[in-house]
């Protein structure tokens, strides 16, 4: 029979550069147990993305959460911080090498999007789960 509970963990960092390798490694851990670790790379991308981008919005000044939420043929990653400012995607430019985290999130997801909250703003991920 198939697991069609709702699970969800999250964890709350610093935002600040160290962050990134705790969120992966918070992400691995989590995968880990709920065997669905064929997700990795993909989640590993997802979330290095996502909590750079919260890290760098926030400047240093305030957490950044992290939340994974398996479902049912899906899994749903988000990152919130505390910066209102919606994220933007950009295309890929030899003329501006950086930025574009958001392209690769786009590219390894199913959706992906973003909205405000009482607290800042939350920037999510959808990738397919067996």
């Amino acid at each position: 029979m198939a697991d069609e509970y709702v699970h969800v963990v999250d964890v709350v960092l610093p935002a600040e550069p160290s962050t990134v390798p705790l969120a992966r490694g918070f992400v691995t851990d989590v995968l880990g147990c709920c065997s669905a670790p064929s997700l990795g790379e993909d989640v590993q991308v997802v979330v290095s993305e996502l909590v750079t981008n919260a890290v760098t919005a926030s400047a240093g000044g305030t957490n950044v959460s992290v939340r994974l939420r398996r479902e049912p043929g899906r899994l749903v990653i988000e990152v919130g911080d505390q910066v209102e400012a919606l994220p933007v995607l950009r295309r890929p430019s030899l003329a501006n090498p950086r930025g574009y985290g958001l392209f690769l999130v786009a590219s390894v997801s199913k959706r992906w999007g973003a909205y405000g909250d009482e607290e800042g703003k939350v920037v999510w991920s959808e990738l397919a789960a067996a």
